[in-house]
């Protein structure tokens, strides 16, 4: 699509449910789910660090 979604670390939130607790739900959709399939899962100071070179 021509451009890059970037996802930082540490800024999504959840809660639990009947199967998972919500750290372990972060924890799967940060690194099974969003990372490297719908964008790329960076720590906030990496995102910053794109953002003011852009």
């Amino acid at each position: 699509m021509g451009y890059d979604i970037l996802i930082p670390r540490g800024t999504t939130t959840t809660f639990d449910n009947d199967y998972l607790s919500s750290e372990k739900l972060y924890e799967f959709y940060h690194e099974s789910i969003w990372d490297k399939r719908f964008g790329k899962v960076l720590d906030v100071e990496v995102v910053k660090g794109i953002l003011v070179q852009n």
